[in-house]
């Protein structure tokens, strides 16, 4: 059980700049419904952390567990940088890197507030390269209001120098390993 949405106190209401409205809340209820049909008929729940399962309503806690995914940090941790990516680049071996993973470019995952900071990084630490990878599609937030990509809107609307900003779709594991160790 990934994630129960709920109008306040999760995804919806943290963003102070957009209105819940009565009809929001609605829609984002009924976003449950699958849910409930499922934890009513499972004999047991498991969610990825305790925040996740606390977003869940209190009368299936009783048959529920926290089981992390996991991380192997050993198999993502490496001493060196791959060099040929870098100079395909046009990335110098020693040059700052920060760098953005997620399924897609979207609010749910943070996409909005990412940009707006390496805007900030970007003025104050030009130097700096960003790689960002991800989809255009949405998986759990709702579409634009224009149906256009939120990169292609975050772009516009942040001042971030494009030649220090490096865009990668959806990657294979091995390079997603290699982004890691940069």
């Amino acid at each position: 059980m990934e994630f129960y949405y709920r109008p306040f106190g999760a995804d919806n209401d943290f963003d102070k700049s957009k209105i819940i409205t009565p009809d929001n809340i609605a829609k984002i209820r009924t976003r449950n419904a699958n849910f409930l049909i499922n934890m009513e008929a499972a004999d047991w729940l498991v969610s990825p952390t305790q925040w996740q399962a606390s977003l869940h309503p209190n009368s299936f806690y009783h048959k529920y567990s926290v089981i992390h995914e996991g991380i192997d940090t050993e198999l993502l941790v490496k001493k060196t940088k791959n060099i040929t990516f870098l100079k395909q680049l046009g990335v110098k071996a020693d040059s700052k890197i920060v760098t953005y993973i997620s399924r897609n470019f979207e609010t749910y995952r943070g996409f909005e507030s990412a940009m707006y900071a390496i805007e900030k990084v970007n003025k104050k630490m030009p130097e700096v390269h960003f790689f960002m990878i991800g989809g255009n599609d949405t998986g759990y937030g709702p579409k634009t209001q224009s149906n256009k990509a939120l990169k292609e809107i975050m772009t516009a609307k942040t001042n971030i120098n494009p030649s220090r900003i490096h865009w990668f779709s959806r990657v294979n594991y091995k390079i997603f390993q290699e982004m890691l160790s940069f």
